[in-house]
């Protein structure tokens, strides 16, 4: 009888020992959890703070957007300022040449007409 006994004792002390291993690996698993639960507190707040820079960076390339649009209004306006003045350059260079062309024209009416009077006072 003494021999189941310590069998007996022998069998609760395992137990008790297999129960103490379980409980705490229990208190590690919940320790593990509530790490986790921390961690995931943590990227909610990193969530939120993304999102509120994340908004703000949207707004910014928004704006980058309606000032690159107005940049090329701007750039665009230029180039017909640009080509206006280079038309109008041509065209003061035309006239110009068509300036020189009549006072030629004119310098050669009033030759010819010097010459058929010579020919008409000749006759």
């Amino acid at each position: 009888m003494e021999q189941i006994l310590k069998e007996i004792l022998s069998a609760v002390k395992s137990l008790d020992n297999k129960v103490s291993d379980i409980d705490k690996r229990l208190n590690n698993l919940e320790t593990d959890v509530t790490e986790i639960k921390t961690d995931i507190a943590g990227m909610k707040t990193d969530i939120a703070n993304l999102e509120g820079q994340m908004i703000e960076t949207n707004q910014i390339v928004k704006a980058l957007l309606h000032r690159s649009e107005e940049t090329d209004a701007k750039l665009e306006s230029l180039a017909v300022n640009t080509a206006s003045r280079y038309s109008v350059e041509r065209l003061e260079k035309a006239i110009d040449r068509v300036a020189t062309d009549m006072n030629y024209l004119v310098r050669k009416s009033v030759e010819h007409d010097d010459d058929i009077r010579e020919l008409r006072r000749a006759k």
